[in-house]
């Protein structure tokens, strides 16, 4: 506080969530799980016949769901700065916010198991496929942004029940880019 009129706000923060995430295939175990592996060392991979190897493409048949683990780590680091003034009916107050987002992804949400896809039942009984994707050892990737705002607003008390508020508000962010620029958004 400066007085009692001026009052000035910063806020400083850090959090960083973890997730981890499995597809772990259903009613499969021992000899018969081993057997649906299409590469050794993870979870069975999908089968579909009669459509594609994504879930946007309609099929007759999918085979045992399953991809391997997947995990998300985030970092956010925030700043945030606020000065609000009062005289007599006005408050005015203005501010700033930066946020940078540190996102690392370690493994393939898609394909990390296998899928492959068929045209038809007999294609499939002819074990001619027309398409296979594997992610098997996916890089990580990091991806970063930087995103923050400014603000400049007036609250006015028109009467003990009335009060007006007017603002200007501006949000801007450099996009997601990843860190070694294998994906980016420029």
């Amino acid at each position: 506080m400066f007085s009692p009129t001026v009052v000035n706000s910063t806020t400083l923060g850090w959090t960083r969530p973890y997730a981890a995430s499995v597809n772990a295939p259903n009613g499969t175990g021992g000899r018969v799980r081993e057997s649906l592996l299409f590469m050794p060392g993870g979870n069975p991979g999908t089968i579909t016949i009669g459509g594609g190897a994504t879930t946007a493409v309609p099929s007759s048949v999918t085979g045992v769901p399953g991809n391997n683990a997947l995990r998300d780590i985030r970092e956010y680091y925030s700043v945030a700065d606020d000065l609000r003034f009062t005289k007599g009916k006005h408050s005015l107050s203005a501010g700033v916010w930066v946020q940078r987002i540190h996102e690392n992804h370690v493994g393939s949400p898609v394909y990390s198991s296998g899928a492959v896809s068929y045209s038809t039942m007999l294609t499939f009984l002819q074990d001619v496929p027309n398409q296979f994707n594997l992610v098997r050892n996916p890089l990580p990737v990091g991806f970063r942004s930087t995103e923050s705002a400014w603000y400049f607003q007036d609250e006015m008390k028109l009467r003990s029940n009335l009060t007006l508020r007017l603002g200007l508000r501006h949000e801007m962010t450099d996009g997601w880019n990843e860190v070694a620029d294998r994906c980016t958004t420029r």
